[in-house]
């Protein structure tokens, strides 16, 4: 039985997972091989869904013309007793969230909130830039080092926090001019990607504590503004994937800086500074025509899913004289039967 009008989709922080809000309830996958996991029917709308890990335990917002639960209140659910176990009210509208076994992180257009998840009591709270998208990311746990990051209060500054056993660290460093559309860390958490509302160029920093905040790439996702759909790096650190609404995703190969493109018009000093030296993609390839997200779930393989309800699967493979994609599988998701 189909779950309803997909209102979201996303995945969780480790990438083998991915929830859906539908306008009847949400759905839990694995990321790979694609499975469900568990759905819940409420018959309205979920417009927020975040997972705890691979656990029973999810973070809901209402969604669509009919939520299920006011878009002002984060629910948490578990689903082993299928009930709310946790509410939270918010002045204004939730825009964005994520959980992680020790804390909760709750982004309004304005303001971060962040609570402990042991007792649901708010550890702090901060003004951002007006961030009506809810952009955020998180790596890790407190009880090793958790990382997280959220637009700061000025335009283009990225706010990143840092929690492990000894102390909590707070640097705020400037990443673009433009508000700040997307972000992630790397799976080791020392790197941070980011992408502004322009669209067209993409920067990595340094995320570690010795030297936070400083550049270390900046590559060219196009000449043309676009919307930043979302962005991983491969689990090795290698590559970067990010993909937007030309509806088409870009890798960027971090530790073989030459199989990146590079503009042949650059040697011919053709006056374009800074867009003719750009570093691109080192491959590009297209998706569905609609709003997609885009993961790595092995440092060869790539999944995408769509609006459209559907799943993809990639093969990435390097060698001397390049990197290709390779498309190796399709599967409609959350569809009724055929009678």
């Amino acid at each position: 039985m189909s779950g309803g009008e997909w209102l979201y989709f996303s995945f969780n922080a480790d990438y083998d997972l991915f929830s859906v809000g539908t306008t009847k309830g949400f759905i839990i996958y694995n990321s790979n091989p694609v499975e469900e996991r568990f759905q819940v029917l409420f018959d309205k709308g979920i417009g927020i869904v975040e997972v705890l890990k691979k656990t029973n335990i999810v973070a809901l917002v209402g969604g669509g013309r009919e939520p299920a639960f006011p878009k002002q209140k984060v629910i948490l659910w578990d689903d082993a007793t299928a009930s709310n176990i946790a509410e939270i009210e918010f002045p204004s509208y939730v825009r964005g969230l994520k959980i992680q076994l020790d804390r909760l992180f709750v982004a309004t257009a304005d303001n971060i909130y962040i609570f402990d998840t042991k007792n649901m009591s708010l550890v702090k709270k901060f003004q951002t830039f007006p961030n009506g998208g809810g952009v955020c990311c998180l790596r890790g746990t407190a009880r090793q080092t958790l990382s997280f990051a959220s637009p700061g209060d000025s335009k283009g500054y990225v706010n990143l926090e840092k929690y492990d056993r000894e102390a909590n660290r707070m640097v705020e460093f400037r990443a673009h001019e433009a508000a700040l559309r997307c972000m992630c860390f790397s799976p080791d958490g020392r790197f941070i990607a980011t992408t502004s509302d322009t669209g067209t160029i993409v920067r990595i920093f340094d995320a570690s504590p010795e030297s936070v905040g400083k550049q270390l790439f900046e590559f060219r996702r196009g000449s043309d503004p676009a919307d930043i759909y979302s962005m991983c790096f491969s689990p090795n650190g290698q590559f970067l994937l990010v993909n937007s609404d030309k509806f088409d995703a870009h890798v960027f190969c971090l530790d073989r800086m030459e199989l990146n493109k590079t503009s042949s018009l650059n040697s011919f000093g053709f006056g374009l500074g800074s867009y003719l030296s750009s570093v691109w993609s080192a491959v590009s390839f297209e998706l569905p025509k609609t709003t997609s997200k885009v993961a790595f779930v092995s440092d060869s393989e790539i999944v995408a899913i769509s609006q459209g309800k559907a799943y993809y699967r990639f093969t990435l493979s390097v060698t001397s004289s390049g990197v290709t994609i390779t498309k190796h599988g399709y599967k409609l998701l959350d569809q009724d039967p055929i009678a």
